[in-house]
């Protein structure tokens, strides 16, 4: 009933891809096999420890920040979410050049922190922030689950594949390459689809999907002018005029977020 249920199709792909290109951006590989990729890229041993240790504090506390900011409403989740999205994408093709060789190792391990403060900045807390919020409450506990799977089918994809795939034809400039296709992707479908639910209830976005879609959200809170109070708090504003989606959300919105 979660999966073939069509009032929560939508949301379940939503929150299944989000969940997978979190992972298919490489972040398993790069930390699991941090020392063996540096050691390629002219990291010395015990660098290349320090340099992988860095990149897992570096996710770590980019993460914390972006807990502390996801609830304001200025910055919501799409913000931090997209801005990690387009920084792992950057990082990715970086150290696909510093991989293709003729480039100082000092550049390769700033590229890698670099990655993973992008990376925390975005995926790694805000995926776990939305993906509970899109789902109705009937559903949300198994398609939290599915997505869970999912997460993790697609990390095993990963770090299963990355040595071999490293090892080949392609490289390893060119497997970090892959891995800045597939976050330029990733970037461009939460820019396209990951709706910002920030100060809404759980489980309105499954009701009705297309109020909260980026762009529809965008152009009816043009339209409906409205402001925060002192407090920084939201108010909620009736439309002016007439508007096909005024009987879905009885003629409120909340002005941003």
């Amino acid at each position: 009933e979660t999966i073939c249920d069509s009032a929560n199709i939508y949301p379940l792909l939503l929150g299944c891809g989000l969940a997978s290109v979190s992972q298919l951006v490489g972040v398993e590989a790069m930390l699991i096999y941090s020392s063996f990729t540096l050691s390629k890229m002219g990291v010395g041993e015990t660098d290349s420890v320090l340099v992988g240790t860095m990149l897992a504090f570096s996710i770590l506390l980019a993460a914390v920040i972006t807990t502390f900011i996801v609830d304001i409403p200025s910055i919501g989740r799409r913000t931090p979410l997209l801005i990690g999205a387009a920084g792992v994408a950057l990082a990715s093709i970086i150290l696909g050049v510093c991989a293709g060789g003729g480039i100082s190792s000092g550049y390769s391990a700033t590229a890698f922190v670099v990655w993973g403060l992008c990376y925390g900045f975005g995926y790694a807390s805000v995926v776990y922030a939305v993906t509970p919020e899109i789902f109705a409450g009937g559903y949300r506990s198994k398609s939290v689950a599915i997505a869970g799977a999912v997460t993790r089918l697609s990390a095993f994809c990963v770090s299963m594949s990355y040595l071999y795939v490293a090892q080949s034809s392609i490289g390893l400039a060119g497997t970090f390459y892959t891995f800045g296709a597939v976050a330029t992707l990733g970037f461009a479908f939460c820019m396209v689809s990951v709706p910002d639910l920030t100060h809404t209830n759980i489980g309105d976005y499954a009701k009705n999907p297309n109020a909260y879609s980026p762009a529809q959200r965008f152009s009816r809170s043009r339209r409906a002018g409205g402001k925060e109070n002192e407090d920084g708090d939201f108010k909620l504003y009736e439309f002016e005029g007439n508007d096909e989606d005024e009987d879905e959300t009885h003629g409120l919105l909340l002005s941003r977020g």
